[in-house]
């Protein structure tokens, strides 16, 4: 084998195992927390989604993949997720189970990450998203 065949195959060696490396460590870090993290806001529903609605664009500079805590009245309830005055969807995170007390009417107050929104063309009505929620 030549000096430059040798060269190139330790270089491609190399490359190999910081690619290796790098690919484990993003592949295994800890995932975020956002539960331990300050609420950058806290508040009603309604007030979110008034807020939401008067400039979308400072919103989701502000708030998009942050954690928020929202009040709200339980207006629609499925398996793992719910509505909060009909404007946000909460989606439950994975290690929690809807109490069989939270009935439609119910005032709560959750802890999630703020993920987007969506528009129903077909009512004309747009849709706040949450997941990760927790009840407070």
């Amino acid at each position: 084998m030549t000096q430059k065949k040798k060269a190139v195959l330790l270089v491609f060696i190399g490359v190999i195992i910081i690619g290796v490396a790098v690919g484990s460590m993003m592949y295994f870090k800890p995932h975020r927390d956002i539960h331990s993290e300050d609420a950058v806001y806290s508040g009603y529903a309604h007030d979110f989604f008034s807020e939401f609605e008067s400039d979308s664009t400072a919103f989701k500079a502000s708030y998009e993949d942050q954690p928020v805590v929202i009040t709200g009245e339980v207006t629609f309830m499925e398996q793992r997720s719910f509505e909060l005055d009909g404007s946000i969807n909460c989606y439950l995170d994975s290690t929690v189970v809807i109490p069989d007390s939270l009935q439609r009417g119910m005032k709560v107050t959750v802890k999630a990450r703020y993920v987007g929104f969506k528009i129903d063309d077909l009512f004309g009505t747009t849709i706040l998203d949450i997941d990760q929620a927790r009840f407070q």
